[in-house]
Formats: structure tokens, C-alpha cells, sequence
């Protein structure tokens, strides 16, 4: 019998993704630091399971509208003076003012760089008699200062680490990829068929969301929602590729020196994708063999946080509050998965930040405390659940709240999704809405979920040769499929798990990468972008723990 049609009259702005708000020409306004607030105490459970996520620095309307204003200096600008009897200083002034002071002259920036090569050259010679690299630090965080955080690979030493330079860090713990066959360097890579018992999934709550990346979980995950060799090789192969793009001060690059890097320089929000990109495979800085890349990572994003818990200070102004959730997710999930005390303070702040940045609709937007957009508010409402999972505590009304906002960008089925209120919906946003929706609380019966992945997510599936495709849309619905899970699961995975290891490249200079070329905004995220969220998507197994297995009603109440 013919199925009826549930298409709805509204479509979508495109068949991808939401089009790019216009470029604004106004400087954007800065904010307002939060109070600082006493960190919680440690929780003894960590509650709640979170979504990475990862990513994209300037996914949706982000930097495909982007520019560099780095040559506009605020301070040129005439200063107003007040009126005897002004109102006080807004918000928005006090922290304009606060970022004015904080600028740096160019001149005193060159001189301080010169300096530094300067001394660096003189030193040379008496590198050569010392134990390990000479290493100059050219700068400290606003708040947690680097002597204070003092990761160590095994947690024992007390002396701090010195980062090792680029081509030591490109060659640590790897074997060079074999560029004729991706598979031929992971033979050793098998999914058990049987042997010692494994955990029940349904033993598990979800305060013990990060469980699945351990080893013993990790293989019966991919047997049983379907990884493959494949898929864990092209993983292997990924993370490769990041360890040979790791700067010497452990930082990653969006523009890069591989090909077809980003529009504009982020490294923290490169940083924080490179990281949960580790993180997701189950490598920290604690154990494995990646224990000293994800260290060196964590450094670098430690220390660019200001007293305020703020990571982003330096990125392009339209970025930073993507680059922001990003790290507040990266350091989350670090410190959940490990609980090293070293990592409590700069994760909490960064939730008191993600908290007292919520806008008065519910949502978050390029500035602190102003606007709504859907993009922005998955990665905040993601940072707040990875933080409740690794027991930090988040507002419980903040994360409530945010259902509200969805209400506001549905359509009236509530099975389709836009970019902000009173836009026509698209796919990207409807994945996004619906990930939203199954963190907060819907069955996955609920008739708007069933309904969108039947008509609009399995038929956009990943394909092979598609002209025009999103890796962004991709990590969104591969969540949303792999938590509803049974046959729609299958179908989308039976794809995924061909499509995205056959278009990694496979040899030369990129090999471990996936192209920017024709994804929907690989010229605004660049190569770093899309080989980080194909990353995620192959992750997906493990990465996180089905919500619908782990309470057959459907996820617990927040």
C-alpha cells in the first residue's frame, strides 16, 4: 500500500543547510564579564550523558560571514564622554572598555617578538647541554596559570612537561601511514566475536556517559551498533593526521600549513576540535598512546583562559562563542573522563561562563547574553550536558530552559527546525533540534523524531559522489540516528560506515584527512574542520551511550 505523505508545507531553505545571515559591518560589541562564582564541590556520581560535539567554528553563519577586523583598533575611535547626569555604563560598555585596556600596541608586540628570536638564537648553544628542548613561553593565562597546571602523562611527576617541538610530536608513538592501503596498517585492529564477558549496556546509568571509549566497552559497542575495521582504521588514520598537525606549543591551526585551511585563524576553537577528536577515541592525556599529544593540546587551551573562564579572547569576533563551547566541551569531557583535580577550576568556569551567557530566549548567539540562533544554542546546551555528565553541576533551570527556544524555531509538528525564529527550516537545524530534543527529554517514539528521520534524515543520507554535502548535518543526524537506534539506525549506518572511510584521502602529504572541497562550509572550517568531524561521526559507536538503551522510556529526566 502506497504510504501517505507526511511532507510538510513549509520546506526547507535548502537541502543541506541554513543559508548565512549577511555579513554585519558594524564592529561587534563585547560583553560583560560573569561574577565569579565558587566552583562546586566534586560530586560523588557524575550524572548525565552529553553529545560532544564538536564542532564547527563557523558552521552556521559563522565565518562563511566572517572578516578579519584584526586592523581595526578600537581605541582610535573618539571616546564619548559622559553626561553629568548619564545612566550608568551598560553591560556592553563596561566590557568594551575592558577589552580596550587589555589591547596590545603593535609596535610593543614586534619589539616583544624580536626579543624573544633574539634570546632564543643566543640560547641555541646551551639547549644542546640541556636534558630536553629549550622551550620559551610567551605568554601565561588571565586566571589558572601555567605552573599551576601541571599535566603529567601517568599524573606522578611534579615538574612541569616541556612541549616537544612539531617534528618530535609527528613522529612519538606513530608509524607512518601506508599510503597504498589504509587498512594494511591497522591489521591488528579486530572487533571480538566473543571471549570474556563484557558490561551490560543496561547495567549502566548515565552518569557513566564516558564509559563506552573505555577498551572492554569500546569493542562491544562497535559489535553492537556496527563499527567496522574500517571504521576504526580510518579513525586511526584521522588521529594520525592531527598528531602530524600539532604546533610545537600544542596548539592545532584552522588555516594551517596543510592544504585548504579555514578563512580565518582560530587556534582554540582548532585546538578543542582537534582534542575531543582524541578525547572521542578514548585517548587522554593520562593514558595511551596519544597521552602526550592530548596533554600538550590542554596546555595550550588552559592557557588562554581568562579569570572569567572565557578561552576565546583572540579568535575573530563572530567565532568566539563557537570556539568557546568547543573548548568548554574538550576540557569537560577531559577532566570526566580522568577526574584530575588539575582540570576541576577551568572546566567549572567555563560552565559558570556557558551559564551566565544564556541569552533572554533561552538561547545563545555571537555575543553573550544577546540573540538566538539554533547553531550556537546545540553547542552551549551540549557543553552544559558533558558538564552535568562529568559532575560539575550546571543550572538544571539553564538546561530546561532551552526547550523553550526550540518551541520557538519549530515548525508546528515540532519535526522540523530552523536557524532562528521566523526562517524557513532546514536539515541542518531540524538534526540539530532533534539531538536537542532527545537530550531534554522525548521518547524516541515521539512522533516528531520517527517522523523527521523518515522523511528528511534517511533520505539525505551519506552518499558517495554527493555534490554538495555537510559533514555538519552529518555528526547531527548520525547522534539522532544512533540513539533511536533498530532499523533506521542500520540504514544510516550501513552508509556512513562505507561512504566517509572511502573519501578519506589515502596517501601523500594529507593522507588521513578528508577534503574541505565540496562539503556545504569546508571553505569557511577548512581541512581541520571536516577530517575533525568525520572523526566524530566514525566514533559515534562508542563515543557515546545510546539514551534509549540506557532507559528503555526513553533518557531520565534532567
Amino acid at each position: 500500500m502506497e504510504r501517505e505523505s507526511t511532507e510538510l508545507p513549509v520546506p526547507f531553505s535548502d537541502q543541506r543547510g541554513v543559508i548565512p545571515p549577511p555579513l554585519s559591518r558594524t564592529i561587534a560589541p563585547q560583553f560583560t564579564p560573569p561574577p565569579l562564582a565558587q566552583v562546586p564541590p566534586a560530586q560523588k556520581s557524575m550524572p548525565a550523558m552529553a553529545a560532544v560535539i564538536v564542532p564547527p567554528v563557523s558552521l552556521v553563519g559563522s565565518i562563511a560571514g566572517t572578516t578579519n577586523n584584526s586592523a581595526i583598533n578600537i581605541a582610535e575611535f573618539p571616546q564619548k564622554q559622559p553626561a553629568e547626569n548619564a545612566n550608568p555604563p551598560t553591560e556592553m560598555e563596561v566590557w568594551q572598555e575592558k577589552q580596550r585596556k587589555r589591547a596590545v600596541p603593535s609596535w610593543l608586540v614586534s619589539f616583544i617578538v624580536h626579543v624573544v628570536i633574539l634570546l632564543a638564537l643566543a640560547a641555541a648553544p646551551i639547549a644542546r647541554f640541556a636534558a630536553g628542548p629549550l622551550t620559551l613561553l610567551l605568554g601565561k593565562s588571565d586566571g589558572l596559570q601555567m605552573s599551576e597546571f601541571n599535566l603529567t602523562s601517568n599524573g606522578d611527576s611534579s615538574e612541569d612537561v616541556e612541549a616537544p617541538e612539531i617534528n618530535e610530536l609527528a613522529t612519538s608513538n606513530i608509524q607512518t601511514l601506508d599510503t597504498d592501503s589504509l587498512t594494511s596498517a591497522f591489521d591488528a585492529i579486530r572487533i571480538p566475536t566473543g571471549g570474556t564477558a563484557q558490561p551490560s549496556l543496561e547495567d549502566l546509568g548515565l552518569s557513566e556517559g564516558f564509559s563506552g571509549r573505555s577498551s572492554a566497552m569500546k569493542s562491544a559497542l562497535l559489535r553492537k551498533y556496527g563499527g567496522t575495521p574500517t571504521t576504526e582504521a580510518a579513525v586511526e588514520a584521522g588521529l594520525k593526521w592531527l598528531v602530524k598537525n600539532q604546533r610545537s606549543d600544542g596548539s592545532w591551526s584552522l588555516t594551517g600549513s596543510y592544504s585548504d585551511g579555514g578563512m580565518a585563524e582560530n587556534k582554540s576553537a582548532a585546538t578543542a576540535m582537534a582534542i575531543n577528536a582524541f578525547l572521542g577515541a578514548g585517548y587522554t592525556h593520562k593514558e595511551g598512546k596519544y597521552a602526550d599529544v592530548v596533554e600538550y593540546g590542554l596546555r595550550f587551551l588552559i592557557s588562554k583562559q581568562d579569570k572569567e573562564g572565557f578561552f576565546s579572547n583572540e579568535a575573530p569576533s563572530r567565532q568566539k562563542m563557537y570556539a568557546q563551547a568547543l573548548a568548554t566541551i574538550a576540557v569537560c569531557e577531559a577532566y570526566g573522563m580522568t577526574g584530575d583535580s588539575k582540570l576541576r577550576t577551568p572546566a567549572a568556569k567555563a560552565i559558570k561562563f556557558a551559564e551566565w551567557s544564556q541569552s533572554n530566549e533561552n538561547a545563545w548567539r555571537y555575543e553573550p547574553k544577546e540573540g538566538a540562533d539554533l547553531s550556537m544554542t546545540g553547542w552551549y546546551l551540549m557543553a552544559l550536558m558533558t558538564g552535568k555528565m562529568a559532575g560539575l553541576g550546571p543550572d538544571a533551570k539553564k538546561i530546561k530552559n532551552v526547550s523553550k527556544y526550540l518551541d520557538a524555531v519549530q515548525t508546528s509538528d515540532s519535526s522540523r527546525y530552523s536557524y532562528t525564529e521566523g526562517e524557513r527550516p532546514s536539515l541542518s537545524m531540524t538534526a540539530v533540534g532533534l539531538l536537542c530534543r532527545q537530550y531534554l527529554g522525548w521518547p524516541k517514539s515521539h512522533p516528531a523524531i520517527l517522523g523527521a528521520i523518515e522523511r528528511d534524515l534517511l533520505p539525505s543520507s551519506p552518499q558517495e559522489g554527493d555534490p554538495r554535502y555537510s559533514v555538519y548535518y552529518w555528526y547531527y543526524a548520525t547522534q539522532v540516528l544512533h540513539h533511536v537506534g533498530g532499523e533506521a539506525w542500520t540504514q544510516w549506518n550501513n552508509s556512513m560506515r562505507e561512504v566517509l572511510p572511502a573519501m578519506q584521502v589515502k596517501s601523500g602529504r594529507e593522507a588521513g584527512s578528508w577534503s574541505p572541497d565540496l562539503d556545504q562550509f569546508g571553505a569557511s572550517g577548512g581541512r581541520l574542520y571536516t577530517t575533525c568531524f568525520n572523526i566524530y561521526c566514525l566514533e559515534v559507536y562508542y563515543r557515546h551511550l545510546s539514551l534509549y538503551d540506557l532507559d528503555q522510556k526513553g533518557p531520565k529526566k534532567r
